[in-house]
């Protein structure tokens, strides 16, 4: 069984969506098996991939759906039943019917985590995507709520009291009935599948133990999630655009005139500004050594690969970019010369090095 693995190198919105459809469309290419495995975070992914005309932005769902690919949710991943249901009524008025399965030890998400995630000053200034995801990860280590409980009623009462929230009649009424519609969607981890391909939620950078704390996501998101049967000898995928984003509070990218591209992924009024800036290789760097990328290279044996996405945007405009702490400016276009940028700065041997020029073009090895 081919095992891959996609992640996210800096702060998330890198392009993991887009990737994992490649790999999902190479396996049926070869007459292959493939499943998507969300293993990590929960909903506040935004992985935007369009097929056949089709655009869709996946929170809850693996970004192969769109290919008829299946998601199998793992147990370290966090399910919100109400964004599930609602992500799963989109996908069903574009003509897609999504296959997905989920572990019975998943925790869940109820509404009043997301409630006190949204009025929470602390979890605010840290920064949140609004989906409770924090919220519910500190709730359960208390009062649990797994997928296998069975009883909607009592995971609302106990979140309810957790937090000293008032009932919301609407809420509860919504969230049982999309916990109902959801909760024969179960499996006991058999995969029939000849790939498996395992989608990272968010960047290394944001990790809750490895990222730059307190600006991070409540769970972990790298390697380090995964167990020593998956890592071995698995290809790793390392997504990275050409410039530096970040989404929420915490690090903030240079900003520069010349990053004016359209973007999927905007301004909320809970993460605030969706900021894009040149490209910092010493946080490349940092990422792949606080992750000890290359004791999983030892120890298990992966391929470490990279993929370069959004290279069109320095064709037309002047690119930026940190070089040992000294910017720089690139003012003729050079493929090449760009990706050989991003290889030299990373602290490990590659297996591989891919491109692309933008979210529809296609992935191409360097």
């Amino acid at each position: 069984m081919e095992k891959k693995i996609v992640l996210g190198s800096l702060f998330g919105d890198e392009g993991k969506g887009t990737v994992v459809q490649w790999l999902c469309k190479k396996a049926i290419a070869d007459n292959k098996k493939c499943i998507v495995v969300r293993f990590c975070g929960g909903p506040q992914a935004g992985h935007t991939v369009t097929h056949n005309g089709i655009t869709h932005e996946f929170s809850s769902f693996g970004s192969g759906t769109l290919l008829g690919v299946p998601t199998y949710i793992t147990e370290d991943v966090l399910v919100d039943p109400i964004c599930l249901c609602k992500e799963w009524d989109v996908l069903l008025n574009k003509g897609i019917e999504p296959e997905f399965h989920i572990s019975t030890l998943c925790r869940i998400i109820t509404p009043y985590d997301v409630i006190h995630a949204r009025e929470d000053k602390k979890t605010l200034q840290d920064g949140t995507t609004g989906h409770g995801v924090y919220a519910a990860v500190i709730r359960n280590e208390d009062f649990p709520t797994y997928f296998y409980d069975g009883n909607p009623e009592d995971m609302l009462k106990n979140s309810r009291e957790y937090y000293g929230l008032e009932k919301d009649e609407e809420l509860e009424e919504l969230f049982i009935s999309c916990y109902n519609r959801i909760k024969d969607f179960y499996y006991t981890k058999v995969f029939p599948s000849d790939v498996l391909i395992y989608e990272g939620t968010q960047g290394l950078l944001l990790d809750a133990e490895r990222g730059f704390y307190p600006n991070v996501t409540a769970t972990e998101v790298g390697l380090n999630t995964l167990d020593e049967e998956t890592l071995k000898d698995a290809e790793v995928y390392f997504v990275t655009r050409t410039y530096l984003t970040r989404h929420g509070n915490g690090y903030n990218p240079e900003h520069f005139n010349c990053f004016n591209r359209e973007e999927s992924n905007k301004t909320n009024e809970f993460q605030g500004e969706f900021k894009v800036g040149a490209m910092e290789f010493s946080l490349l760097d940092q990422a792949f050594e606080r992750h000890c990328i290359d004791n999983y290279v030892a120890r298990y044996d992966i391929k470490p690969k990279l993929v370069i996405t959004h290279l069109d945007l320095p064709k037309d405009k002047p690119y930026y970019y940190y070089e040992k702490d000294r910017l720089r400016c690139l003012l003729k276009y050079d493929k090449d010369y760009i990706i050989s940028l991003f290889v030299k700065n990373i602290p490990i041997y590659l297996n591989q090095i891919f491109y692309s020029d933008n979210n529809l073009s296609d992935i191409k090895e360097w």
